[in-house]
């Protein structure tokens, strides 16, 4: 799947999501490509060093299956968030359908619990005894 392979770079999204993409957020808003796009380049700017691993591909009668694991630093603005300097690393699973090489609709989660945990916790140092 070149859409997470590229993280999601910009250009990507354009080649392979459909202009006419529902993208379901775990919220349950409906968004369109450019809501996609914009996602994406604030991510980005949050972890520039971001990358995806596709941990499982699964074929379903709606399209595919993807788990993922997306690693970065935190050194960008994350909403109203000052950079950390943190490592990351968080999964997420979605569910994407495709015609043609193209994805059409797209639905899915990303731990954010884990995410927030990872960016406001304790560091491994301040953890121990």
């Amino acid at each position: 799947m070149a859409l997470y392979e590229a993280a999601f770079a910009p250009g990507v999204i354009e080649q392979l999501v459909s202009p006419e993409v529902r993208y379901i957020l775990p919220s349950g808003d409906i968004t369109d490509r450019q809501g996609l796009i914009e996602g994406a380049r604030r991510l980005r700017a949050a972890f520039s060093d971001l990358t995806f691993r596709i941990d499982e591909i699964t074929a379903v009668p709606e399209g595919y299956r993807v788990r993922w694991t997306m690693t970065g630093t935190h050194d960008g603005h994350l909403g109203a968030m000052p950079p950390t300097f943190r490592r990351i690393r968080v999964g997420g699973e979605h569910l994407e359908s495709v015609v043609d090489g193209i994805v059409v609709a797209r639905s899915g989660h990303t731990d954010h619990g884990s995410l927030m945990q990872q960016l406001s916790g304790p560091t491994e140092t301040e953890s121990e005894p």
